[in-house]
């Protein structure tokens, strides 16, 4: 944009700028610059029917660019929080909402000095000569465009929540499902668990009956075996007994004879 602004709505959005305290207009590459001690707050330019606006939004611009005619500055502007809004020359301009990105543009830059004594609605008498049609938000003017930017702003928000919300929908879904497979794997794993400890506890209770049984077997044979030894000893001392006996008794005849 040269020097003539193009459109009431951009010499509406231009006086609005002025009016802030030590504000100046330049033309740096054959734009507008409206600057504050050498630091600019607001751009503006225009090519085949269009008007642009570049301000600085640190603390908004992330609520701006859900707005269908914002995005984000270039040249590494945006990164900074710059935002600029285009803008068809015909159609009215939402002028309540550029004057409190002014406004925040303004004190975004602005020495403190000079942003801390301005109104709470901006600088006294911006609201003279812009031909608005009624106030805007925060005692700003207020173009016959700003009801449908809001509106549609409104709407795409809208549309963002809901896409969160059937998001969120789709996530407690998932995470309800894992939590399902989850939980039957879990039982899964606890009825083969019990499964493997009724079978280890079956094998040990073979193994200690095998372990009885061959015990018993084990006692009973030697106790059979000692039976054997017992009967034994006392067969073999019956004999020697016996023949004890036998060998007295063939002794004594003997012995009457001489």
């Amino acid at each position: 944009m040269t020097k003539q602004a193009i459109g009431a709505g951009a010499e509406q959005v231009r006086a609005l700028a002025l009016a802030y305290p030590e504000a100046v207009e330049e033309f740096p590459w054959g734009h507008t610059a409206v600057k504050v001690r050498g630091k600019a707050f607001l751009f503006m330019g225009g090519e085949a029917g269009t008007l642009t606006l570049s301000v600085k939004l640190p603390a908004s611009h992330g609520a701006a660019l859900l707005l269908p005619f914002a995005s984000p500055t270039g040249y590494g502007l945006g990164k900074s929080g710059w935002v600029t809004a285009s803008f068809s020359v015909a159609e009215a301009l939402p002028i309540g909402l550029l004057a409190e990105w002014l406004a925040e543009s303004y004190r975004a830059v602005a020495p403190k000095k000079l942003s801390g004594a301005m109104e709470p609605g901006g600088p006294r008498g911006m609201s003279a000569g812009t031909g608005a049609k009624g106030p805007g938000r925060k005692g700003m003017p207020e173009g016959a465009g700003a009801g449908n930017a809001k509106v549609t702003g409104a709407k795409k928000a809208a549309g963002a929540k809901k896409a969160a919300g059937a998001k969120k929908a789709a996530g407690a879904k998932k995470a309800a499902r894992t939590k399902e497979v989850g939980t039957e794997a879990a039982g899964a794993k606890k009825q083969a668990s019990a499964k493997k400890a009724a079978r280890t506890k079956a094998v040990g209770a073979k193994a200690a009956g095998a372990k009885k049984q061959a015990g018993a077997e084990k006692a009973a044979s030697a106790k059979k075996q000692a039976g054997a030894k017992k009967a034994a000893g006392a067969k073999k001392q019956a004999g020697a007994n016996k023949a004890a006996g036998a060998k007295t008794a063939a002794a004594k005849p003997a012995k009457r004879r001489g």
